[in-house]
């Protein structure tokens, strides 16, 4: 039988057959038990680089056994480190009982849900909804939609989009003729990209060029000066990306939806506006 606290299992003998036990003296005694992760407790069971909710709130626990972080303005949907299967998705409403005269304030809420396997793709997930595709070995692939039809796209791959929020709300923001810039991570975690509390953008770029698709590319630095010539006109090429310069679209960074007049952060969200530079259109 065990005789001190340092074993994890003991022998149990009855009529003179024996076996191990099912119980742990070392668990019984120092209760070391493994068991739900506190995010706010100081000492925890909390995995490193994950993300929990407690109480409609998301913490991220950058560190393995230490008090966790909350995310103040969380919006998108985090893989939930303590369910299998499960995402967190973050919205938020603006807060109620606010003068029309403030600068808004928003309370932001959270909650944890399985993902359901891929039922029509986007048409049944619906424009921020979720869904998984599962191979011959049972492995599962997460998919997040940007759009109402239509498949959705691969969570786990570092990537940008740029989605249009003007007719269909993503995490609850929607405001008309805007797009928001969706950042998804290699650990399978997407998020709209916001200002932070100094009012820095997540990426500084004033333009962001995409293909049809939506999929953000860099900027060419060797040739954002040159020109290419369309119908006669030349305008400006811009783009790293594949195939002819009619697939790229264009962004440019909406500063006076998210700023007041005298340049006051109103609203931590980095909107952007489509660009036409068809021949005829202002730019």
């Amino acid at each position: 039988m065990c005789a001190e606290t340092a074993c994890d299992s003991y022998y149990s003998c009855t009529s003179g057959l024996c076996q191990v036990s099912a119980e742990s003296c070392k668990r019984a005694e120092t209760g070391e038990e493994s068991g739900a992760c506190d995010p706010e407790a100081a000492t925890n069971t909390c995995l490193a680089e994950s993300y929990y909710v407690k109480s409609n709130k998301l913490y991220y626990c950058e560190t393995a056994k230490v008090e966790c972080t909350l995310q103040e303005t969380p919006l998108g949907v985090f893989k939930d480190a303590a369910t299998d299967g499960n995402y967190i998705t973050c919205t938020r409403q603006e807060h109620v009982g606010r003068r029309r005269s403030v600068t808004p304030t928003y309370d932001y809420t959270c909650a944890s849900a399985p993902v359901s396997v891929d039922s029509t793709q986007c048409t049944a997930a619906g424009v921020g909804g979720l869904y998984y595709v599962a191979d011959a070995n049972g492995t599962k692939t997460y998919y997040v939609c940007i759009a109402a039809t239509g498949a959705g796209i691969p969570l786990g791959t570092a990537s940008e989009y740029m989605v249009d929020v003007g007719s269909t709300a993503l995490f609850s923001i929607q405001v008309i003729e805007k797009f928001v810039n969706l950042s998804i991570d290699a650990k399978g975690n997407a998020s709209i990209a916001q200002y932070d509390s100094e009012g820095n953008a997540k990426s500084p770029e004033r333009y962001k060029y995409t293909n049809s698709g939506g999929l953000i590319f860099a900027r060419n630095a060797g040739t954002k000066t040159t020109t290419t010539t369309v119908g006669g006109v030349e305008i400006e090429g811009v783009c790293d990306a594949s195939g002819p310069l009619s697939t790229i679209r264009e962004y440019k960074r909406d500063f006076c939806s998210s700023h007041d007049e005298e340049d006051k952060l109103t609203d931590i969200v980095e909107y952007f506006v489509a660009v036409d530079r068809s021949i005829g259109s202002s730019p």
